[in-house]
């Protein structure tokens, strides 16, 4: 165990002598107050800023469940702080006005509880002018501030200050403004050796907390994430001799709940006891409360914190088991740079460390094969509504019993014109391929007309001097001469009138049909078909709900759903007109990559006996033992 920093050492002497108001703990008359004996989740907590800062890291976001003392600590941390750090200027940034209050006293309550001769004179409240609803001023010139963030979306300018050096925010998922939390950490000193800044909250969906917690992720040298669930309180039991253990306690942990405790104990070194596993479904009894609601005010792992108000259109526990794989399944990334025509632009790669990067424009999981069949759905941006600003192109491989995801690409700070060229340049590549494209509010007209003005540009005969210059610039260059010959769109046909008359490519929406699209991804979801392979888009589809009253389905609110749209498109295409030839075929997916490790292997020693006979060659000789002519004979040698 690593040694402790030293203010962490001063920190536990400091709250030895603290007394607190526990609804844990009765304190008899004439006391003043409970002992603060830290719960092994306070610790938990202590322990992890301890080595991000040792780390040399500031900022901490923190994700907890409920009631495991999380915001006692931060208050406990802010106080001590601002005592040892003499004309510190602070702030303690709360959702609404009775919290602060409640914040107050709780300070005040602590603050009285310290012993006189514990600072001597060098802190304390002043008695006049120093205490009031907005902020409490130290006798050692440091200043607490009291910030009401508010839960309304109009309340942004609520904390424009400057020179904050420890600020502490609680419960960070109910502000209202996310642009005011961008406002008030411009007041936040970024210099200071001693700063500390403390994002906490419990999870409320998929909201603006939802994003930053995943920034942070990706931000380690900079953030630390600390999660506390709620296996981290040890009160969180029950015991074998109470009568709630035998009808809870007794039975053995099922499928789904050993895996948690498994992911637990690898992740955060913890061993879930049965009497821990016990309470925790004494609380999953309460018919009162949804599983979502005990998953994100208890959760087992941060993933299962945030799920959505309601009920996620797809299945929660098989996207949080996909986003498990996930950590084992690599990427190649790409930036696209649009150039002043489709054929000068270009694909920088990444370096190997893109997992981080969440602003990847394309990422790349499996390479095109010749052999392959591929669909691809696209969702130009604003193509159903204004609120859906990326575009997106998303490309899978088709097979009779899977739908495996090769690529995706996701921009929304280019024209639709370059969208047209992405899909152009992904649809060549992945060459026998069906195009599907959301054509509503007329952006996906304006890539088919620019797909169409492509494919005869590359048909051009004026064009041939330059395609053969490219060749050979770089000779692994797209042959553009053959390029779109084998891709094709997708052709529209009423379901329920097959025989019909007027057939059009690609797709319009509505709600029915939307209904129709979003049952057949999750058919294919739940039943293993899709494989999916991007992060992001399992991330979206966490947020898809079903409002049947206002006929919508996707993400609520200012949630992002394309990439889900343009799978979800990939998939229909997929269903009707891809799997049903595949099955008739028997081209699984065991099938053809066996088929295709054959083909390997068979060029493999085709290449290895050309090779063979030209080395062994020499003046029109060829030896060959008995042994080798038995080997060559079965293709062997």
């Amino acid at each position: 165990m690593p040694k402790q920093p030293k203010w962490r050492e001063i920190l536990t002497r400091f709250t030895a002598q603290l007394r607190i108001v526990s609804r844990e703990v009765s304190v008899k008359p004439g006391e003043r107050g409970a002992p603060l004996e830290l719960w092994n989740s306070q610790r938990r907590i202590l322990d992890e800023v301890a080595l991000g800062m040792e780390a040399g890291i500031r900022k901490f976001y923190v994700l907890k469940s409920r009631q495991l003392g999380s915001t006692t600590i931060w208050v406990i941390v802010l106080i001590f702080w601002l005592a040892t750090h003499p004309k510190m200027k602070g702030a303690l940034v709360v959702d609404q006005d009775q919290t602060r209050e409640n914040f107050r006293e709780a300070i005040r309550f602590i603050i009285d509880s310290i012993p006189a001769s514990y600072f001597g004179s060098a802190f304390g409240i002043k008695p006049k002018g120093g205490d009031n609803k907005h902020f409490m001023a130290f006798t050692n010139g440091s200043q607490l501030n009291f910030l009401v963030a508010g839960t309304s979306e109009s309340k942004v300018a609520w904390g424009e200050s400057s020179g904050y050096a420890i600020v502490v925010l609680t419960e960070v998922a109910n502000y209202g403004s996310p642009d005011g939390l961008a406002n008030f950490e411009e007041a936040m000193s970024e210099h200071n050796p001693d700063r500390l800044y403390v994002y906490e909250s419990t999870a409320k969906g998929r909201n603006h907390w939802f994003k930053r917690w995943n920034a942070a992720l990706a931000d380690p040298y900079t953030c630390r994430c600390i999660f506390v669930g709620w296996w981290s309180k040890e009160l969180n039991t029950i015991e074998v001799g109470d009568p709630k253990f035998e009808v809870f306690g007794r039975q053995p942990p099922d499928t789904r709940e050993t895996e948690k405790i498994r992911l637990v104990r690898d992740r955060y070194g913890h061993q879930i006891t049965m009497e821990q596993l016990a309470w925790r479904r004494w609380r999953a009894s309460d018919a009162s409360k949804t599983p979502q609601s005990l998953d994100q005010n208890q959760p087992w792992l941060p993933e299962e914190a945030f799920v959505v108000s309601g009920w996620s259109y797809f299945q929660v526990r098989k996207l949080n088991r996909d986003l498990e794989r996930l950590t084992a399944v690599a990427f190649k990334g790409y930036r696209y740079w649009p150039g002043a025509e489709f054929w000068s632009s270009s694909l920088q790669p990444l370096d190997a460390e893109v997992d981080s990067i969440r602003d990847v424009q394309l990422r790349v999981w499996a390479e095109p094969k010749p052999e392959g069949r591929y669909v691809i759905g696209c969702d130009p941006a604003g193509g159903r509504s204004e609120k859906n600003n990326c575009h997106a192109i998303s490309v899978w491989r088709c097979y009779a019993d899977k739908l495996i995801q090769v690529a995706e690409w996701a921009d929304n700070r280019c024209e639709t014109t370059h969208c047209a060229w992405m899909l152009a340049y992904l649809a060549g590549s992945y060459r026998n391929c069906q195009v599907i494209l959301e054509l509503n509010g007329g952006y996906g007209k304006a890539v088919m007309t620019e797909l169409e003005h492509i494919r005869l540009m590359l048909q051009a005969e004026y064009n041939t001097k330059t395609f053969a210059d490219l060749r050979k610039r770089d000779p692994k260059a797209p042959d553009w001469s053959d390029f779109l010959s084998m891709a094709r769109y997708y052709i529209y046909r009423r379901p329920d009138s097959p025989g019909s008359a007027g057939y059009i490519l690609n797709w319009v929406t509505s709600f029915d049909n939307k209904r129709m699209l979003a049952g057949e991804m999750r058919d294919s979801h739940i039943n293993d078909v899709l494989v999916v392979n991007s992060r992001l888009l399992l991330e979206e589809m966490m947020d898809i709900v079903e409002d049947g009253e206002k006929q919508t389905i996707g993400a609520p609110g200012a949630g992002q759903d394309d990439r889900w749209y343009a799978a979800m498109m990939a998939n229909h295409a997929y269903v009707q007109d891809e799997r049903p030839g595949m099955i008739m075929q028997g081209l699984t997916f065991d099938k053809v990559t066996d088929d295709e490790k054959n083909a390997r292997k068979s060029n493999h020693i085709v290449d290895r006996i050309v090779a063979e006979h030209f080395r062994n060659y020499e003046g029109g000789v060829v030896e060959t033992t008995p042994e080798r002519q038995w080997q060559l004979d079965r293709n062997l040698a």
